[in-house]
């Protein structure tokens, strides 16, 4: 299984291997189609940390496979920079940020401001570390952790923690050379 959830009255918090914790209003959105995670709600905070620290609790009591995987590297809480799953923003091609040198041609879109706006994780334009925790080996760890942890050679916590991970000169060397 590679997401686990936590239910509370209409609200339901779902964290997976695979994307950002998304928590759901069902009274608001029945179809789970909005994501409430993170709305600078206070009362949407209070049930978000709720439903997290009970999800927390239940995973090793109850097994959750997620929980257990030794090679799973979990957002516990959203990363500071995220590519937006929208279209690209160009008339010229057609995809998505992760279609970018796959599926649709690079075109040097990262050197176009609005492209570097629109996925700045894989145009490498993100220099902030997220403020939340990552779930790893069964714990929660903050960028501090992990950056000491040594455990940047993964790319989704590099992406999560770009400053502790030393992603940053990287990334403004590629500035410096989009400049020119």
């Amino acid at each position: 299984m590679s997401w686990a959830a936590a239910i509370m009255k209409q609200y339901r918090l779902v964290v997976s291997g695979i994307d950002v914790p998304w928590l759901f209003d069902l009274n608001q959105d029945p179809y789970e189609i909005y994501n409430f995670y993170n709305r600078n709600n206070a009362e949407l905070e209070s049930i978000q940390e709720k439903l997290q620290n009970a999800l927390f609790n239940a995973m090793p009591q109850y097994e959750i496979p997620l929980y257990l995987a030794q090679n799973r590297v979990v957002y516990w809480d959203k990363p500071a920079c995220i590519d937006s799953n929208d279209r690209l923003p160009t008339e010229e091609v057609n995809g998505v940020c992760s279609d970018m040198g796959v599926s649709t041609p690079f075109v040097d879109g990262c050197h176009q401001e609005n492209f570097a706006k629109h996925c700045p994780v894989k145009c490498g334009t993100c220099c902030s570390d997220s403020n939340g925790e990552m779930l790893m080996l069964g714990e929660l760890s903050s960028c501090d952790e992990l950056g000491r942890w040594k455990t940047c050679r993964r790319r989704k916590i590099a992406g999560f923690c770009p400053v502790s991970c030393d992603q940053c000169d990287v990334i403004s060397i590629f500035k410096k050379n989009r400049k020119k």
